[in-house]
């Protein structure tokens, strides 16, 4: 063989290992991006779940359930927070 054969089959190499180096970077950030966005979904989630104003509308609701003459359906409190 001669050098410039040598020299292709060495620049083909390299540039099969950049490739595959390259790929899984952005296979590896992909994954990173969409656990950041469920760990920040979650806290968001949370956040709200535990606000003061869902707490006054469970315990609203609950009080509906328990209570000694259920209340119709049409009367049950739905109310949810907006924000």
């Amino acid at each position: 063989m001669d050098a410039l054969a040598v020299a292709t089959f060495l620049v083909v190499g390299a540039t099969l290992l950049v490739v595959y180096f390259t790929y899984k970077l952005a296979s590896e950030a992909k994954e990173s991006s969409l656990r950041q966005i469920g760990v920040q979904t979650w806290i968001e989630m949370q956040t709200k779940f535990d606000s003061k104003e869902m707490e006054k509308a469970r315990k609203t609701l609950a009080a509906q359930f328990l209570s000694a003459k259920p209340a119709r359906h049409d009367k049950v409190s739905e109310r949810l927070p907006s924000h």
